[in-house]
């Protein structure tokens, strides 16, 4: 047990390494400080006009916190606990598989992408705090609690959650509800719960006002410009083939058995497709405000998690039926992941492990020759696709510029579950074989962990000098009035923090447009400015950390004129402008950041919009 653990946290460590503040952890975070300081978030775009904040009770729980421990050491804290809680749910989860399944379980789950949704944005077990962090695992235990009988604390774990983040519960509590109705019909009757939803609604009551309503053309197409992925029509096939894939994981894996976790199981598969078509039919072709805000599809992410938990079930299963069974174990092991890992090319795979599982279920011989040139095959799509994970996997880290040189192979390679975990379960059979094997299999599991938590924090100097520093306090504070509006280009978290400022416009800004009509009318006016901004350098900056060659650097350079056009943008307009890019004009401060790493300093000029042509 204490080896598996071992390994356990290894691959925790290894494929979830702390890169900061960033993604929804940003919005998090200026949530909780907006709650500190309201003063300065009266003129935000993100909280003027009030945010999705106003139904979870995280941010507040974090302003509490957040001055007493400070920005860095609060979110390792919270991330740590909240993993903690993470691998008790999972335990608990699985608890009832044999051993041997049951470790292969928790690992699988470890060793994967973990996104659910539209184009490998939305995810679960994230490695930065969000509300998110907390309701997930909240969530799980609701669902272990279940397994067990204890109503009572599933219904309290449960509403925990919901305070927390809504949108990851419902989807939960819809899959609860279904297990129940399937070990007793009885609970049918809490679906008379809706009765007195639609009488708040009819009353008027928010949120549930909004099920009587729909999105007029301008604010369903300012959602269209910024929150078109929560919209199933507009996803592409990977995005499609996940829950498919993972339902089809979930029936086989569990068919015939009568244990609570496949009971569990056939309810992840039951609420998924009514989920998925309320969602459609609710949001997509009526343009209902609550069904779209509700985002139902997000029961993805219990079903995607069931289904990772489930699969060495599936995969052992296959493997010991024989060469036939070897062979589809394989071939659905590869496309799993490729599936899991938004891989273009997975369908194929997908198709290959469809016709390797028929082949098995049969009766008929199978040729020991075919079998070897299938499995053959099988593992050279396999390289393919683990070149593929590697390409993602540096993607994601040069999307946020994440850091330490040193660090990215090792992270690159944990992202890969093509290999780390064949290599995990590998170390476990070396170490359940005693003697000398497992003394080879301890020494690498101790050292593949030492690395692990070595680099587990990758946070690049800039974002450990955001994280460490005092809101509001910054060279550039005694320049800009309390009440003025600031770009800070492409650095939302700079201008929140640092400057304790509204911040114009930026993609984080805009990520809950849906949740409010005032939000979008006024970020529809904003955001082709940015795109105007954003149109060249994002693009630059993504090719150098590809060390691209042949590039013309002049692509690379922020545009003056679409810069400054930011400063005659009406009906409103920053009044000030922040930049690592020095026009010389209108630039009334500078700024040298020192990362005090080796790497190059980082000279930002302040700009009044006064003063720019």
């Amino acid at each position: 047990m204490v080896f598996c653990l071992l390994l356990t946290l290894t691959l925790l460590l290894g494929a979830l390494p702390y890169r900061g503040i960033r993604h929804d952890g940003i919005l998090y975070l200026g949530q909780a400080l907006s709650h500190l300081n309201p003063h300065w978030a009266a003129r935000d775009m993100f909280f003027a006009h009030g945010s999705q904040d106003q139904f979870s009770i995280f941010s507040r729980l974090m302003a509490a916190l957040l001055p007493r421990f400070g920005a860095t050491v609060l979110d390792m804290a919270v991330l740590f606990v909240a993993w903690a809680a993470w691998l008790v749910a999972l335990f608990g989860l699985v608890r009832d598989f044999p051993p041997r399944e049951r470790w292969a379980a928790v690992l699988a789950v470890l060793a994967a992408a973990h996104y659910y949704g539209e184009g490998r944005i939305f995810g679960y077990m994230e490695p930065y705090v969000t509300a998110r962090t907390w309701a997930e695992p909240a969530a799980l235990l609701s669902l272990v609690a279940l397994l067990r009988g204890r109503i009572g604390l599933a219904a309290t774990t449960f509403l925990l959650s919901m305070a927390l983040h809504p949108l990851v519960a419902l989807p939960v509590g819809a899959v609860g509800l279904a297990y129940l109705v399937g070990v007793d019909r009885r609970w049918a009757a809490l679906l008379l719960l809706v009765l007195p939803v639609l009488g708040l609604a009819f009353a008027g009551i928010a949120p549930f006002s909004a099920l009587l309503k729909t999105y007029d053309h301008d604010w369903f197409q300012a959602t269209l410009i910024a929150n078109d992925d929560v919209y199933i029509s507009n996803w592409g096939r990977s995005d499609a083939l996940a829950p498919l894939v993972w339902m089809g994981v979930l029936w086989m894996a569990h068919r015939g058995s009568t244990t609570p976790f496949a009971r569990l199981a056939r309810a992840a598969v039951v609420a998924t497709p009514v989920l998925f078509l309320a969602s459609f039919i609710g949001a997509d072709l009526l343009r209902d405000v609550l069904v779209t805000q509700l985002q139902l599809w997000r029961v993805s992410w219990i079903l995607g998690l069931l289904a990772l938990a489930s699969l060495p079930t599936l995969l052992l299963r296959e493997w010991s039926k024989g060469p036939k069974g070897r062979c589809a174990a394989i071939a659905i092991f590869v496309a799993f992941y490729a599936v899991d890992d938004w891989i273009p090319t997975a369908w194929l795979l997908v198709a290959w492990a469809l016709v390797a599982l028929a082949i098995s279920m049969t009766r008929a011989e199978a040729k020991p020759s075919v079998l070897r040139l299938a499995n053959v095959a099988t593992v050279l799509a396999a390289i393919g696709v683990v070149v593929l994970q590697w390409f993602n996997a540096q993607g994601q880290l040069n999307m946020h510029m994440q850091g330490m040189k040193a660090a990215q192979p090792l992270a690159v390679i944990f992202a890969m579950p093509l290999v780390t975990l064949p290599a995990a379960l590998g170390l476990t059979v070396l170490w359940a074989r005693g003697g000398r094997p497992r003394v080879l299999a301890s020494i690498a599991a101790v050292g593949l962990f030492v690395m692990a938590a070595v680099h587990w924090d990758q946070r690049t100097p800039w974002a450990r000098y955001l994280e460490s520093a005092q809101p509001g306090v910054h060279p550039f504070d005694e320049f800009i009035a309390p009440d003025a509006q600031v770009y800070w280009h492409d650095d939302v978290l700079a201008a929140w923090v640092l400057l304790q400022r509204a911040n114009f416009i930026s993609n984080f800004q805009t990520s809950g447009l849906l949740f409010n009509r005032a939000t979008s009318l006024e970020a529809k006016q904003r955001i082709p400015l940015w795109l105007n901004v954003m149109a060249g350098t994002r693009k630059c900056a993504r090719l150098e950390q590809f060390n691209a060659v042949a590039l013309d650097r002049g692509v690379c350079e922020l545009p003056r004129e679409a810069f400054f056009a930011l400063c005659h943008a009406q009906p409103t307009h920053p009044d000030f402008l922040i930049a690592s890019t020095d026009f010389g004009t209108g630039v009334i401060a500078r700024w040298r950041f020192e990362p005090g790493d080796g790497s190059a300093p980082v000279s930002y000029a302040l700009y009044d919009c006064r003063k720019v042509p």
